[in-house]
């Protein structure tokens, strides 16, 4: 796996994920989470979290190739601008179609869909995707994941950085932890007003230390280890 060839790892990974989310969403639609036995209520929301991780690792290959395209350049605004474009235009355009034609895509309950009444504030919240920073539901059901993502972005540069310059895994290692402390603290920070972002970097760190552990020597071991 490297930043040049496809993967038939991150193949599989979506794979995975999309048939995760698609199933939960089947399944919520028909009122059967529950299938011998086995809830499978959150499978859905375990299919977004290996998207996040799977994400990270892609767009660390993606800064990669940046760098090697345009050596010595910044990278960040490029990052950033490519990231905007690519997420900014369509969420807009499926916000504003959802809040003028009313379009009940807010919510599912014993399957009838339910539309979310948002005020002003609340649109523009979904508009610039920052709904976790102003507490607000989104129109669109899916959409409640983008913001976490959008603010993903702003720190990956930084990130990839400190992976490409430490020659070690541990200080990438010692990151993800404090990942992790900080998303099981994330609730009790919420009254203080941080936002629910910290429950996810554990996520987009484990993509970070993918990267980082691509690079170091590999065993050749038996595929059946």
């Amino acid at each position: 796996m490297d930043a040049h060839s496809e993967s038939p790892n991150l193949d599989f990974l979506r794979t995975s994920a999309v048939s995760f989310v698609l199933l939960f969403h089947v399944l919520l639609y028909f009122q059967h989470t529950t299938v011998w036995g086995l809830n499978l209520h959150s499978i859905g929301h375990w299919g977004v979290l290996i998207f996040f991780v799977h994400t990270s690792l892609v767009l660390m290959f993606s800064m990669e190739r940046q760098a090697a395209h345009v050596p010595g350049e910044p990278i960040f605004w490029s990052f950033l601008f490519r990231r905007i474009v690519r997420i900014y235009p369509l969420s807009i355009l499926i916000v504003l179609a959802v809040a003028v034609l009313r379009l009940p895509m807010g919510h599912v309950r014993q399957g009838v869909f339910f539309s979310v009444n948002l005020h002003l504030p609340g649109l523009l919240s979904n508009l610039f995707l920052v709904q976790d920073l102003t507490h607000t539901e989104s129109n669109l059901a899916p959409l409640w994941s983008l913001p976490y993502e959008m603010r993903m972005y702003l720190v990956l540069p930084l990130l990839y950085l400190i992976a490409k310059q430490v020659r070690s895994p541990i200080p990438v290692l010692i990151l993800w932890a404090g990942g992790v402390l900080a998303g099981l603290y994330a609730l009790h920070l919420e009254p203080h007003g941080f936002s629910e972002w910290f429950i996810y970097v554990r996520c987009f760190l484990s993509g970070v230390v993918a990267y980082k552990l691509v690079s170091l020597p590999h065993l050749k071991l038996p595929a059946w280890i």
